[in-house]
């Protein structure tokens, strides 16, 4: 949803310089721009500076993709409101099952003998346990979902979690959730698919028990430590021992795309929608907000702005704790305007660093805000170093800000805020208190 927002409301105050001293003096110490300075303050001259509030966001909209499928640094397995309320799955594609090996005294020249009795199979994971959140005990599923079907599509593998192709099981205690775990697999079930298809995937579903909520955090293939599946070649107890990592052989037209699909999360039930007005940041899939400014020339090319504040207010969701937190962290937009995909474009917005960064103090750009999903109220986010540099910078930066939370695409915390359809008190709004640029004086 774009909501477009033209200049709705203009307020000036102009206060003469024996009031405002202080404040200009402020402006210089804590909001020093370098090449960029205060004007010196004559006794014959008098200096004004306007406050003014806008309705200057120009549109603002929330789009939904955050992490990049398969890219994902974790995969999430979640269970809230008894998956009503949230339902995150994943799942893990071993595409090259060993179906043959040299039993004990075989010598490197022999013929392999099929494995045709897999024995003591298990699925070995590595946790994020700082970051997940589980009751006293609670049971992983593990089911076969391998299809002839596209099988990255959630509404195609959401049926095939089901009794009749659960392949493994393990409920947990609180003591047992360690950083690394494993998961039996049935080795009846394994012996079929290692003699038929030749390859595994799985899908993992956690499920707590009535009335409690599950947020399990595992690494991916996208970090060191990514899951391994173990099996035995055969039940002999000096058979070899085999082992897996991830991967997939489709789709088999775009090999460079094989890695994103070796593992990755599905929502099945994500955070709710977005009500009519309103911006999202977070959630599951994870949200950005995207906010484009028509800030007046006459203010960024001309005037020096000592102060500009961006205000969002937030709405309160249900459900969350007092001890729920999330970040709310500004982007600024770095791709050029040949990136036309929102969703590109958007991706590559970073918060403000390098020499942009090392020209202002800390006061003049809000890095991050600390916010509870279940507040409400209104929000201000500093944006006066953004502001200047467009002044500075009028072709080369974008007039955009996006915003994201940490932890994105990991996190259930979700945070929702008014956009500029709202009512005109709630609507984003950006206050600049600045010095208007001197009269030209023709001799």
């Amino acid at each position: 949803m774009i909501s477009h927002s033209p200049f709705r409301r203009l307020r000036r105050l102009a206060i003469p310089v024996a009031a405002l001293v202080t404040a200009v003096l402020v402006g210089c110490t804590e909001q020093d721009v370098g090449s960029q300075a205060c004007p010196a303050l004559c006794p014959n001259q008098n200096v004004v500076v306007k406050d003014t509030s806008f309705d200057v966001v120009l549109t603002d909209t929330t789009l939904t993709g955050f992490q990049t499928f398969g890219i994902e640094q974790s995969l999430v397995l979640a269970s809230v409101g008894g998956n009503a309320t949230l339902d995150i799955r994943a799942v893990i594609r071993f595409d090259s099952l060993q179906t043959a090996y040299l039993p004990p005294g075989f010598t490197a020249d022999s013929a392999p003998v099929g494995i045709t009795h897999p024995d003591s199979a298990h699925l070995f994971l590595h946790v994020d346990t700082l970051n997940s959140r589980v009751p006293a005990t609670f049971t992983i599923n593990v089911y076969d979902v391998d299809t002839t079907s596209v099988d990255s599509l959630t509404q195609l593998l959401v049926p095939l979690f089901r009794a009749s192709r659960l392949i493994g099981s393990r409920t947990f205690t609180t003591p047992e959730w360690l950083d690394t775990v494993s998961i039996p697999i049935d080795t009846a079930k394994l012996r079929v698919i290692v003699g038929t298809t030749g390859r595994l995937r799985v899908g993992m579903q956690v499920v707590p028990p009535p009335g409690a909520d599950a947020f399990v955090r595992i690494a991916s293939t996208e970090t060191t430590v990514a899951p391994n599946f173990f099996y035995k070649a055969a039940p002999d107890s000096g058979a070899a021992q085999v082992r897996l990592v991830p991967r997939s052989n489709t789709p088999a037209l775009f090999s460079t795309a094989q890695a994103s699909f070796a593992d990755f999360t599905i929502p099945v039930v994500g955070t709710p929608p977005l009500a009519p007005n309103t911006l999202g940041v977070g959630g599951l899939p994870a949200k950005r907000t995207v906010v484009t400014f028509a800030l007046p020339t006459f203010i960024v090319d001309s005037s020096q702005v000592i102060r500009a504040i961006l205000t969002l207010t937030q709405l309160p969701r249900r459900g969350y704790r007092d001890t729920d937190t999330a970040q709310l962290i500004p982007l600024t937009y770095v791709a050029s305007t040949n990136v036309t995909d929102p969703l590109r474009a958007t991706a590559f917005a970073q918060p403000l660093l390098g020499a942009i960064r090392a020209r202002y103090s800390a006061g003049a750009w809000t890095d991050s805000l600390k916010l509870l999903p279940k507040d409400s109220g209104q929000r201000q986010v500093e944006i006066t170093a953004m502001v200047r540099e467009w002044g500075l910078n009028p072709t080369a930066e974008r007039r955009i800000l996006a915003f994201r939370v940490l932890d994105e695409g990991f996190t259930q915390a979700d945070l929702r805020f008014f956009s500029s359809a709202a009512a005109p008190s709630l609507r984003p709004r950006v206050r600049v208190l600045y010095i208007p640029a001197p009269p030209k004086v023709t001799p």
